[in-house]
């Protein structure tokens, strides 16, 4: 017997809930990580995970970042998706943020109530 989440993928099925009346792909079979016992914070953007879903993504009747490109209002602009797209590293994405996110915390300290 293999034990849970090893060796398999894991996989769901969306199903409607309080929270999701008509989830997307109600009723299809899904594959996804298993963030049930993730240690760290979900809130926290893990860029790992975003590559290995769109290096393993196989549905030929949908593209991965979607015809309404939601990814890229998430996001803030095309510039991200256009980086995976091309390949880029986790390391080489994070080193092209790093003028505005300087820019951000110069404007932030103005506004900081309390300390972080």
């Amino acid at each position: 017997m293999v034990p849970h989440g090893r060796n398999l993928p894991y996989q769901f099925t969306p199903k409607p809930s309080y929270g999701a009346k008509d989830p997307f792909l109600n009723g299809k079979l899904c594959y996804g990580e298993n963030l049930s016992d993730y240690p760290n914070d979900l809130r926290e953007l893990n860029l790992e995970w975003v590559m290995k879903a769109y290096k393993n993504y196989k549905n030929p009747q949908q593209d991965f970042f979607l015809k309404n490109l939601w990814f890229d209002t998430l996001s803030g602009t095309d510039d991200f998706r256009k980086q995976i797209i091309a390949g880029k590293s986790i390391p080489e994405i994070k080193a092209s943020w790093k003028k505005d996110l300087e820019s951000f915390e110069k404007i932030r300290t103005k506004y900081v109530v309390y300390e972080d």
